[in-house]
């Protein structure tokens, strides 16, 4: 990898740069009190997490989510409002919007003019992503991670990296049973036959998204 131009800062020209997500239909959570770590390389900006405390959410195998990188003035200075306002202000924005294409139903949030990036995870997508996490967690571990990317190949455009994690459940670590004369068998999207040491069930694991990452065009 080429030599980073610039080292990491939270701000890129004159700007913060955060994180919004809505799971399902939920309200949109806006992430502003944590920017992200910024650097510059070869015409691109990058940004990531640096710890999964600052963004980590559960979801069910099957959700659809959005996610966002918002640009907004850098919120260090005085004549920006506070964080709630802030964020009362931006979900208006995004409410209003949500309103005028539910006729359609195709949300194209990337003409706000504070949304920099914007990425929908379909529920088949969240699907086979976890069923590969599921197939990673043998052996008795009890968590595995994986990065879209990784799946499906980063593209060479603007684009939202998400970390998906899995962890078994505490309560049944002890009490999972492997039939290995008869192992369970789930469909993947692609229509392949898969064996589990254990069914997908949200009793026995549980699904996170975590860790976000972007990468920006400057250039």
């Amino acid at each position: 990898m080429a030599a980073i131009e610039t080292s990491a800062k939270n701000v890129y020209d004159g700007c913060n740069y955060y994180l919004m997500c809505k799971i399902k239909g939920n309200d949109w959570d806006c992430i502003i009190n944590k920017s992200f770590i910024l650097h510059t390389n070869d015409g691109k900006l990058y940004g990531q997490f640096l710890s999964s405390m600052w963004f980590k959410k559960h979801i069910s195998i099957d959700d659809e989510f959005d996610l966002l990188v918002i640009r907004l003035p850098r919120r260090d200075t005085q004549f920006h409002p506070d964080e709630q306002v802030t964020i009362d202000i931006l979900k208006e924005r995004l409410s209003e919007l949500d309103e005028c294409s539910h006729v359609s139903g195709d949300i194209n949030y990337d003409i706000l003019d504070f949304v920099v990036i914007h990425k929908h995870y379909r529920s088949d997508i969240t699907k086979y992503t976890c069923n590969i996490l599921n197939d990673q967690l043998v052996n008795g571990e009890t968590r595995s991670v994986i990065t879209d990317s990784t799946i499906f190949s980063a593209p060479n455009y603007s684009n939202i990296n998400m970390t998906f994690e899995v962890v078994r459940s505490e309560d049944t670590q002890s009490n999972i049973v492997q039939d290995i004369t008869n192992p369970p068998q789930l469909i993947r999207n692609d229509g392949s036959w898969n064996s589990y040491r254990h069914s997908l069930s949200n009793d026995d694991v549980k699904f996170y998204i975590t860790c976000p990452q972007f990468t920006l065009n400057i250039a």
